[in-house]
């Protein structure tokens, strides 16, 4: 093919410019073998094009389809020969290294010395960013205002406007050309010629030579690119005197629009490609009066398509004779029947909305529809059901491939996404394949987490659940021979031995937390469980307290923590020692390959893509020159940086849903189009203001520069007219905490306001204004009751649901429950722990269900000296009991607590020792004076009541003798307090095993005193009535038979609240709790009776607290109250 030229298609469908490529390629067929070019946006966009014309021509081979910047640089290289190196020396990531060269320089030349705070900045991480954000701006430079860099690097430190006219650099931007400067000399000559600027203008040159130039591609098609630098549309028109150049571009107007955008007088001078509308000039139509001649939606969001197209429109085309392109403007003349298309209709004909014919829209129109959500969770949930509804129901028939769903913030939707969307296996009717597509690697596993916090390990104190999280993971899990089970063991392990956080007292003394000594670090824990596993409970061994529940089958899982400790404590060391680039580029190998082994295809394929970001880096350091050391956290983000840099590969169009952001599959068609996470804030995304680019300075803007929110808002256009038969827009509308409206990106708004002013709604379906009619506000909950009731817009397809709802299905009976034989021997724990929470008891043993969360181990050390920590103190020191005299004794074991790890550090230790020491020492003179008033001891007595056919079989202990060895007394030592705050009260609650057993003990004729020494009071009880006791104990066995066969609605502090004030109100407090008192109920009487009211909806509870409490009230009330002595008395 001889055809040289430059042709621009204009059209507003993709598939019109797509049909015109084809018959050009068609009529004019390449020779064997020669690559077919095509410039496309995204990967995305180069997937569909070869996709297409597949399609169309049978095959796609020897087809080349790529972004302009790497075509360009491989032209580069075809035209000026193989040493034009593979990237430009003075890129935006080589940049930030020779920023980073340059800082480490001892002196610097004047003009930097404004920078020269920021440039030399003691913090790395701060030096590293600004070099980041000097970088940009230079990269921007190279490819929007080369010729700025040129007169810079002349010494001109000026800056020339779109006029032409040539201003001086502001003073206190001065070191930007000197900067500039310094990285321009620091390169050699040869790298000199190989920057950007330099290249392109040696390219343009040669291509702008008569002479043939070989090696060129015959034909190069531009396809669907919404946007160019001036550099790129300069080799482009160059190009075209040298091989046919193929412009297809979209335009979503027929007439000349581009004077209703702002900044029309930068454009006054290139002539006008297409027809005015109604042959109106609106170059010469006031702003302020535009919006009767203009369509507003265009106005809003077309600033980026127009500078592009007047780009082209400045390059004079030339249309070879020979052309067989059927047509150069391509615009549908589809009549549209839905509001969707009426939309795209009124952009393609310019389309004001004063000349809105205001035509009616029906209810049953959803081709364009907004979703309202309370939560990111929600609104993918709301779109399974959605999508569900399109590809059961659409006509004609719709494929899961020709929906695509566009979220500006992909990675926070991704586990929702999974969540929802894995639910169906693929056997399910309401399973619908997905592919979600990310431009860079996928940094949300656990692994890469794993990683990034062993590379922070400068920072953390290495807690003992964070340790916990990082057995976790399955690939670091799998290095150290560790499953399930064994985590879980550790973690038991950690606990029991007092591990809180900390490696050792050196790796405290880098926090500067020296003071804390060795004590509940993981050094303290592994010597405790090393001396336990060897010796058993064989007493302390070097101040070392031995752990003694281990036993020899758990030795592997033991050296597994071991190891992982040894190998932690070797990286910590290595990772705070400052090194060069290749140093750590070999520690990072290092740290992969002695820290995880990939059990799945994502795990292997995070691990080659971090050890492929190791070996960039490296390269950019080397290409730099630089090898200066450099600490862990600089390390750390330039690992990731380059990680995070967007790879040109990926997975866009896989036959099943696309998740994607807006930009990969920008323009292109779909039939369904879901907008996802449309907030305020997420779209258009807010560039951060950037004080030194030039660029931005008043008089220094020109067209075709590219700005984020311009780009956004050109990617809302580029969507609403590349959905074909349905565009969602979704967003989180609603609070979730009170239900209140949350306003969608200023983008939706703009739309919604223009659908409300240039629609009406169907009024035959009661809709105030066509915003109602077509925006759904979807319930908070997925079970939400709307959503089965008749006469409401909702449905859903999660039938788990319907049950609670459907009342046909309600009235089905529910699977009857396997009878269970009751026990019929009984304990007196079983029956206290009954007693105690009835609720609890039946869901545990007999429905064998379990709410206890697992529990995180703790990584604070011991502050809080009361409540359950002090009651575990008190109980370790008392049992067994001991007496008063062996003084040696109570100081061994508060040694042995302390070298347990179980008292708080230092000198708090100390004083929590002395007052554990206050407490104990009264209850243990109190025992001891009991033991010497009753000075024999009896054996443990056997129980055995039987009632009816279920017998109570327990042991009776602590019963003492006289000097008549006849029994005398039952005396008991308690770790609890039982006494109320005020002093006089008792809590009963704590005495219900007490009175169980004392109730037992009469019964089988044991009438005795009891004497319960505990931490607050000596308490003397008397013995019940053995005929009252026998038959308060037929009682409770009775309600425990009857607690078998349902949960019973019993709560007993609310019980006991009940009857001492005999006021319903009170013990709902107690039930629900208050801003001062802690609620009785637990998980499980809250699954059951959520609140007081359907505890006592029957008046069940008030008949049972009426029957239970009075026989333990009136056991207790008489009890004598006896104060413990001081130990100073």
């Amino acid at each position: 093919m001889n055809t040289t030229g430059l042709v621009v298609l204009h059209g507003n469908r993709l598939e019109l410019l797509q049909e015109a490529v084809v018959h050009w390629m068609r009529q004019h067929p390449l020779d064997p073998l020669t690559e077919e070019v095509i410039l496309v946006n995204s990967i995305g966009a180069a997937e569909w094009t070869k996709a297409s014309l597949a399609e169309a021509l049978g095959i796609c081979a020897a087809t080349r389809a790529e972004l302009p910047g790497r075509f360009l640089w491989r032209l580069y290289r075809k035209i000026l020969g193989s040493t034009v190196a593979e990237r430009s020396p003075l890129d935006r990531q080589t940049l930030v290294w020779r920023l980073m060269k340059l800082a480490l320089q001892d002196t610097l030349p004047a003009p930097l010395e404004a920078i020269d705070h920021l440039l030399r900045v003691k913090d790395p991480e701060a030096r590293y960013g600004f070099a980041c954000e000097v970088a940009d701006l230079f990269d921007q430079y190279q490819n929007y205002r080369s010729h700025w860099l040129a007169d810079w690097i002349q010494g001109r430190n000026q800056l020339t406007t779109a006029r032409g006219e040539k201003l001086p650099v502001p003073a206190n931007q001065v070191w930007q050309p000197a900067l500039w400067r310094c990285l321009w000399q620091d390169l050699s000559p040869a790298e000199q010629g190989f920057t950007l600027p330099v290249l392109h203008q040696q390219v343009l040159e040669r291509l702008q030579r008569n002479g043939k130039i070989v090696g060129l591609p015959p034909r190069i098609v531009v396809f669907g690119v919404s946007t160019l630098p001036h550099s790129t549309l300069q080799i482009l028109d160059a190009l075209a005197h040298h091989c046919q150049v193929l412009v297809a571009l979209l335009n979503p107007c027929r007439f000349h629009w581009s004077d209703i955008v702002e900044g029309r007088e930068l454009w006054q001078a290139v002539r006008r490609r297409q027809p005015w509308r109604h042959h109106h000039d609106f170059s010469m139509t006031a702003f302020e009066d535009m919006h009767v001649h203009a369509h507003p939606l265009l106005a809003a969001w077309g600033r980026q398509g127009r500078d592009f197209m007047r780009q082209l429109d400045a390059y004079e085309p030339s249309v070879p004779d020979t052309t067989a392109l059927p047509r150069i403007d391509l615009f549908d003349e589809h009549t549209p029947h839905t509001l969707l298309e009426e939309v795209q209709c009124a952009i393609r004909e310019l389309l004001p909305l004063a000349e809105h014919p205001l035509n009616v829209v029906p209810a049953t129109d959803r081709s364009l529809v907004f979703h309202r959500a309370h939560s990111p969770l929600r609104e993918v949930q709301v779109l399974q059901d959605q999508l569900l509804d399109l590809l059961t129901q659409a006509s004609p028939a719709l494929q899961p491939r020709q929906i695509v769903v566009m979220i500006p913030a992909l990675e926070d939707y991704v586990p929702f996404i999974e969540a929802v969307f894995d639910r169906y296996e693929s056997g399910d009717p309401r399973f619908i394949p997905y592919e979600i597509a990310l431009s860079r690697p996928r940094l949300s596993n656990p692994l890469v987490h794993a990683l990034k916090w062993l590379l922070a390990l400068d920072r953390h104190r290495i807690t003992a659940s964070e340790i916990r999280s990082l057995l976790e993971v399955p690939a670091l899990a799998q290095h150290f021979e560790l499953d399930a089970n064994g985590v879980s063991k550790l973690s038991q392990w950690a606990e029991a031995s007092g591990i809180r956080w900390g490696l050792d007292d050196l790796h405290r003394t880098s926090l500067e937390l020296g003071a804390c000594g060795d004590q509940n670090t993981w050094h303290f824990g592994l010597e405790r469980l090393w001396l336990g596993y060897a010796n058993g409970s064989s007493g302390p061994f070097d101040g070392i307290e031995p752990y003694p529940h281990l036993s020899g089958l758990e030795a592997m899982t033991l050296g597994s923590l071991a190891r992982f400790i040894e190998t932690l404590k070797e990286t910590w060391e290595t990772l705070l020692i400052p090194a060069p680039p290749a140093v750590w580029v070999e520690r990072g190998r290092h740290l992969l390959d002695n820290w995880f082994d990939g059990t799945n295809e994502l795990e292997n394929l995070s691990l080659g893509q971090l050890h492929e970001a190791l070996s960039d880096w490296l390269t950019l350091c080397q290409e730099t020159g630089f090898a200066d050391p450099i600490p862990l956290s600089l390390f750390r983000r330039s690992w990731f940086d380059t990680l995070e840099e967007p790879k040109e590969s990926g997975r866009f169009l896989s036959g099943g849903v696309t998740f994607c952001t807006l930009l990969p599959l920008r323009s292109l068609p779909f039939e369904v189009i879901c907008l996802l996470g449309m907030n305020l804030e997420a779209f258009p995304r807010r560039s951060a203001a950037r004080p030194h680019d030039l660029m931005q300075w008043p008089g220094m803007p020109r067209p075709g520069d590219r700005a984020r929110q311009e780009d956004d808002r050109a990617l809302m256009l580029d969507t609403l007219l590349a959905a074909r038969r349905v565009l969602s827009i979704s967003w989180c509308g609603r609070d979730p905490r009170d239900d209140s409206e949350r306003p969608p990106s200023v983008l939706v708004a703009q739309l919604r306001d223009y659908l409300a002013r240039g629609w009406r709604p169907d009024e035959s379906h009661g809709y105030p204004d066509l915003l109602a009619q077509q925006t759904r506000d979807h319930p908070l909950q997925p079970f939400s009751r709307r959503y089965f009731e008749e006469n409401q817009p909702f449905h859903t397809y999660a039938e788990e649901w319907r049950r609670v709802f459907d009342p046909d299905l309600s009235r089905e009976p529910l699977p009857s429950l396997t009878p269970q034989d009751l026990p019929k021997t009984l304990s007196l724990e079983r029956l206290g722990r009954f007693l105690r929470n009835p609720i609890r008891f039946y869901l545990e043993s007999v429905l064998n269900t379990h709410f206890e969360e697992t529990l995180t181990p703790p990584d604070e050390e011991m502050f809080d000296t009361s409540g359950l920590a002090r009651h575990e103190w008190i109980d370790a020191l008392i049992t067994p009991p001991f007496h008063p005299r062996e003084s040696r004794e109570l100081e061994t074991r508060l040694q042995r607590l302390r070298r347990a790890g179980q008292l708080p550090l230092a000198e708090m230790g100390q004083a929590v020792m002395t007052e554990l020491r206050d407490t104990v020492t009264p209850m243990l003179e109190t025992w001891g004076s009991l033991q010497e008033r009753y000075p024999h001891r009896c054996d443990k007595y056997p129980v055995h009541l039987s009632f009816g056919a279920h017998d109570l079989r327990d042991w009776l202990e602590g019963i003492r003798k006289g000097s008549d060895m006849k029994p005398a007394a039952w005396v008991e030592l308690h770790a609890s307090r039982v006494l109320e705050k005020n002093g006089r009260d008792l809590q009963l609650h704590k005495l219900l095993p007490v009175w169980l057993r004392h109730l037992v003990a009469s019964a089988t004729g044991h009438v005795l005193d009891c004497h319960l020494v505990a931490q607050d009071t000596l308490l003397t009880l008397r013995p019940p009535v053995p005929e009252e006791a026998r038959a308060v104990l037929s009682t409770l066995v009775e309600l425990w038979q009857e607690g078998h066969r349902r949960p019973l609605p019993m709560a007993l502090k609310s019980a006991l609240t009940l009857v001492r004030s005999d006021d319903l109100d009170k013990a709902a407090q107690t039930y629900e709790g208050t801003d001062h008192l802690p609620a009785e109920k637990d998980r499980y009487q809250e699954r059951i009776y959520p609140t007081f009211a359907c505890l006592n909806r029957t008046g069940e509870f008030e008949t049972l607290a009426r029957s239970l409490v009075p026989p333990l009230w009136s056991w207790a009330k008489n009890a004598v109250v006896t104060p413990l002595a001081s130990p100073h008395e």
